[in-house]
């Protein structure tokens, strides 16, 4: 068999316990994927009068996973970030549509369940039911395309043995490139574009998966959102010690070490676009994220003798009161999510 002709496959589905079809899927391009049934395994104890090896494994439970890595695309992304934050406004730009996602303003931890269709080599499949999405990873470095890696969870795995009814057709709108992206944050009452050689965007849902099983059942009753965490790391080029000193020792930019964090708010911190523009329109794919309140600290500054002065900055999202901590615009031609 050849992995170089399976597909992955998300549908959005009504409500939890109602499968979406095949029909309604998003088919998306990966380098790496693993999706499935997850098992949970039991080994008996070893036990006196038993001998020395152990007298079996005991299957004791199972939920469905996947977790895919590639190049992601401004069409099939708009699915993840909808299954991370739950709310979107889409507007039509005629000719090609905005979505806002956010944060669901109504309840915070209200996420939509998807059904997951996973084929191997044309052969057989793979269904998942009810799965909710854990978390996205989004790395963007210079001279290179954004790539991505993105985690699921769901309820009730099942095989598929004949997937010949399946019509897999993925999404292969143009790649991010890191050359038409932009870095920023706030520096005062400035809003400056930080000469950044590589970042990183994380979502993470901290999903109950295991707390969700009960006596009776071999799978979990849901999969629940408890927590959220959202990330941007950035490897910056030093031009100055301002920045520097500001994460690591001073937001006001004193020289001694203080306890105070280096806080920046309401700045659009990155960027991505395509180089390519949506078809027929002037304005290319893109994706901005814009964080209400973050919180940044800096690591220890390394140096290699073959190299510019590099500094690791790390934001962290908080939350913040009535605001929305996050939003993301997307810009596609993909009518709704």
């Amino acid at each position: 068999m050849n992995a170089i002709t399976s597909s992955f496959g998300l549908a959005k589905q009504t409500a939890k316990g109602t499968p979406a079809a095949e029909t309604g899927a998003t088919w998306f391009l990966a380098t790496d994927q693993s999706a499935g049934a997850q098992p949970r395994i039991r080994q008996l104890p070893f036990e006196m009068g038993a001998g020395t090896l152990s007298r079996g494994l005991v299957k004791t439970g199972v939920s469905g996973m996947a977790a895919l890595s590639g190049v992601p695309r401004p069409e099939s992304l708009g699915h993840i970030l909808m299954g991370l934050l739950g709310e979107v406004a889409s507007a039509d730009q005629t000719g090609y549509y905005q979505h806002t996602f956010k944060i669901n303003t109504t309840d915070p931890v209200d996420v939509p369940y998807y059904t997951m269709f996973r084929e191997v080599d044309n052969s057989f499949g793979e269904q998942v039911d009810d799965v909710r999405v854990a978390a996205l990873t989004m790395d963007m470095a210079a001279t290179n395309f954004v790539t991505g890696d993105f985690a699921l969870a769901g309820i009730t795995p099942a095989l598929v043995t004949d997937t010949s009814g399946w019509t897999p057709d993925a999404d292969d709108s143009p790649p991010f490139v890191a050359c038409s992206g932009a870095v920023k944050v706030e520096t005062g009452d400035t809003i400056t574009t930080l000469p950044v050689r590589a970042a990183s965007l994380t979502f993470a849902n901290g999903l109950a998966v295991d707390e969700n099983f009960v006596i009776g059942s071999y799978y979990p009753q849901d999969i629940d959102v408890l927590t959220r965490v959202i990330t941007v790391e950035l490897v910056v080029l030093v031009k100055d010690i301002a920045l520097y000193r500001k994460a690591m020792y001073d937001p006001a930019e004193g020289s001694s070490w203080l306890p105070d964090v280096f806080e920046t708010s309401q700045v659009e911190h990155l960027t991505f676009k395509t180089a390519e523009n949506i078809p027929g329109q002037a304005v290319p794919y893109s994706l901005a994220v814009t964080v209400e309140k973050a919180h940044w600290v800096a690591a220890p500054i390394s140096l290699r003798g073959t190299d510019n002065v590099l500094v690791r900055l790390t934001g962290s999202v908080v939350q913040t009161d009535g605001a929305d901590p996050v939003t993301v615009v997307l810009t596609n031609e993909t009518t709704a999510y």
